[in-house]
């Protein structure tokens, strides 16, 4: 589980401002937990794996 800002971003590799526009616009698997931001690996893998299916790709 990965738990709090610190852990999230140091996993994906993205900005803390990032994380909450994809939340917000792409569904990015998030939960507030006692106003903590909360996720999991897997949840994280799969939600790139489908945001990766949808995009269109270029040869």
């Amino acid at each position: 589980m990965l738990t709090g800002w610190k852990d999230i971003v140091a996993y994906t590799g993205l900005s803390r401002f990032t994380i909450k526009r994809l939340h917000k616009e792409e569904n990015f698997p998030l939960q507030y937990i006692v106003d903590r931001p909360t996720t999991t690996k897997t949840l994280i893998e799969k939600w790139m794996e489908d945001r990766n299916s949808k995009t269109p790709q270029t040869q």
